[in-house]
């Protein structure tokens, strides 16, 4: 589910550093095989996460760098 993506990506991701994050591949998805046990639907909410925690990301590191 995605609570359960965003639990996932909130222990893989809390603590490291932006450029890190924004490291992380938009099909990491496809990289761990997670289609053989997960949904294509479910999946698409996965990778919208992972987007929108890169883009949120990237608008605070922009944020940071303009003062």
């Amino acid at each position: 589910t995605t609570r359960g993506f965003a639990g996932i990506f909130h222990a893989a991701l809390d603590g490291l550093a932006p450029a890190d994050i924004l490291a992380v591949p938009g099909d990491i998805t496809a990289r761990l095989n997670l289609a053989e046990v997960v949904s294509p639907l479910r999946l698409r909410g996965a990778a919208a996460l992972l987007g929108r925690i890169q883009r949120q990301v990237r608008e605070l590191v922009a944020t940071t760098a303009a003062r």
